[in-house]
């Protein structure tokens, strides 16, 4: 097959020839084409990675791995270039959050694609890759636009949702899959889809090869170049809009973290600012208090009217933070603590834990004076906690330790709120506290 992908050789992709057609696409200034996408990868049919990647993959170091054989096969023209690195990426943004979805993977996968390829197509003016890959036949033709064929099935309004001409809005998933719940038949031929659908991304016997875990900073600069260009085309993807709300606060967690985890304890004092009234006098009625509506309705006319105006008001909070000093910790502390001094203008001191607490100032620790007993536990943490009066605390851990019965249902009672920050994606999601509260992040989303 001749290809005419717009690159100088038709057996290789050259990273700048790439990137250029990015821009061309986003903007000279997007994050995709200039900073992001730093290195393109050949996967050839004899490499250890062909069976891994058999389509397309970006890693979390920026790399665009693309499979030989399928390119060859399937990408032959600039659209089609675009067209593939635009999926990969929206399945960064839209799905990977979310790849199980009620216990039906499969059927949640096709809605996610559809609502891609859909995206794809309004967004850029064309899906000339999703036209040739997938027949136009139910159910795969909601995979594509200029399926005709799909109008005399039940499928028929769920593509009017996602391709037709009159749509009233811009479908997410949790639509999508809805619907197709409904209509989707018991039996029927399995998808291939493009792109990676396996439950854990690249990974193999023995863990992942290529890590593709974008960082959410990386993710939400991605989506907000996608988001720009659905707007340049008059599109408002409601989610899209959604998942950039939830990267942004992601991202935006170090601040956030603080708001959300404060106490009224004079620890580590931050300022919050809350809505309040006060009164303040004028001869014009704007916004009368209940004194003067009273006199009023008694007949009397106020000289000066008190007014009611909204004011901010400073509320001094605390925020107690653990870090996890054991030595399984030792070698990522100075991560730990870099993330801590960044806020230092709102933390001036930590308390460290293995066995024990000890509470330490944020420059001694940052410093690298660690107390530790060695081991590990919630324990020491709970009772530290509830014996201070503290009702939400954050911990910064591996998530490699224990709790006690004992403790367990004192920390249910006393403790509200407790944030899990954990190192790594492999670190101990399965712990008390994560399991309990359900609020555990990752390092790498503070930094």
């Amino acid at each position: 097959m001749s290809t005419n992908h717009g690159l100088e050789k038709e057996s290789e992709i050259y990273l700048e020839q790439i990137l250029d057609l990015l821009r061309a696409q986003y903007g000279y200034e997007c994050w995709i084409a200039n900073g992001f996408i730093k290195e393109i990868y050949a996967v050839t049919p004899d490499d250890d990675l062909a069976s891994e990647i058999e389509t397309l993959a970006i890693s979390a170091e920026g790399t665009l791995y693309y499979n030989v054989k399928f390119w060859e096969k399937h990408v032959d023209t600039p659209n089609k270039v675009i067209e593939v690195i635009t999926h990969e990426l929206l399945h960064k943004v839209f799905g990977d959050f979310s790849r199980e979805y009620n216990g039906n993977r499969e059927l949640h996968n096709i809605a996610s694609d559809a609502v891609i390829n859909a995206t794809i197509y309004w967004m850029l003016g064309h899906a000339d890759l999703m036209t040739a890959f997938y027949k136009a036949g139910a159910p795969e033709g909601i995979l594509r636009p200029n399926s005709d064929a799909i109008q005399r099935s039940k499928f028929k309004n769920v593509y009017d949702v996602l391709y037709g001409n009159y749509r009233s809005q811009d479908p997410s998933v949790a639509d999508v899959f809805a619907a197709l719940k409904t209509i989707m038949p018991k039996k029927t031929k399995k998808i291939t889809f493009i792109g990676s659908h396996s439950e854990k991304e690249g990974e193999g016997k023995d863990g992942p090869a290529v890590d593709v875990e974008i960082s959410a900073d990386d993710l939400s600069k991605i989506a907000m170049d996608m988001a720009k260009k659905c707007r340049q085309a008059g599109l408002n993807n409601s989610l899209l809009d959604s998942v950039i709300s939830i990267l942004e606060t992601r991202t935006n967690m170090r601040n956030n973290l603080l708001e959300q985890f404060s106490i009224n304890k004079n620890i580590n004092k931050i300022t919050n600012y809350i809505k309040d009234h006060r009164i303040v006098s004028s001869v014009f009625p704007d916004n009368p208090s209940r004194r003067d509506i009273g006199l009023l309705s008694a007949g009397i006319v106020p000289v000066l009217w008190r007014n009611r105006v909204r004011d901010n008001k400073k509320k001094s909070q605390g925020v107690a933070v653990y870090v996890d000093v054991s030595g399984s910790m030792h070698t990522v502390l100075p991560k730990v603590l870099s993330v801590i001094a960044s806020l230092r203008k709102n933390i001036s001191k930590v308390f460290q834990f293995s066995n024990k607490v000890s509470e330490a100032s944020l420059e001694d620790t940052s410093k690298g004076k660690i107390k530790s007993t060695g081991g590990t536990d919630f324990d020491c943490v709970i009772e530290h906690a509830v014996k201070n009066d503290y009702s939400k605390i954050v911990v910064i851990t591996d998530g490699y330790a224990g709790v006690n019965s004992a403790n367990e249902a004192k920390c249910k009672a006393s403790i509200e709120k407790a944030c899990i920050i954990l190192i790594a994606k492999s670190d101990n999601r399965d712990n008390f506290m994560s399991k309990h509260y359900g609020q555990t992040y990752y390092l790498d989303d503070l930094c």
